[in-house]
């Protein structure tokens, strides 16, 4: 378990570092085709990378109870990136989520968003939003929810990553990636 936390933090931070907020030099381009986008989450003896060209509704995610857990969303695209979007669960606590280049924190009755929003006249080939929380005590239950992802480019092209989420004590399947 220790050398899955420490190759996470090692990937988490290859991430920051090719993907974190790369400037672009030239102006923004258009195309038809959609930027990539990758959400990886790890912890609890678990890692799991989802990108926007999976098909993750025939699966869910088992988290562990009262557990932390570290989250990395990117989106790329050489023609400039418009927006990264990450929307997370309210009742998944300590949330501690930051952007390259900086993001804004709004908030619904259920969910958080954090959004980075670009600028035309100051693009950006690519933006990263990383951090962690942890999951609630399932003790009395279990808990379902979404973690989604989305990101567009300037035509725009827009990229969703949507994974649905469990948190209970000793689920079907057990902890990780579980298929239908």
């Amino acid at each position: 378990m220790k050398n899955l936390s420490k190759s996470s933090f090692l990937l988490a931070c290859m991430a920051l570092i090719f993907f974190s907020g790369c400037k672009k030099d030239t102006p923004v381009t258009t195309d038809t085709i959609p930027p990539s986008m990758s959400l990886t989450i790890s912890g609890g003896g678990t890692s799991k990378t989802f990108t926007d060209a999976g098909d993750y509704s025939t699966g869910i995610f088992n988290l562990k109870p009262s557990t932390k857990y570290t989250i990395t969303s990117s989106v790329a695209d050489s023609g400039g990136v418009q927006s990264l979007r990450l929307t997370l669960a309210k009742l998944l606590i300590s949330q501690n989520i930051t952007g390259a280049p900086a993001n804004t924190e709004t908030e619904t009755s259920f969910d958080k968003n954090y959004s980075i929003a670009g600028s035309a006249s100051d693009p950006y080939k690519s933006f990263l939003l990383s951090g962690n929380f942890v999951t609630p005590d399932a003790a009395n239950g279990s808990f379902s929810f979404t973690i989604s992802s989305n990101g567009r480019d300037y035509r725009p092209n827009l990229s969703t990553v949507l994974v649905n989420v469990n948190v209970e004590d000793n689920p079907v399947g057990g902890y990780g990636w579980v298929t239908f």
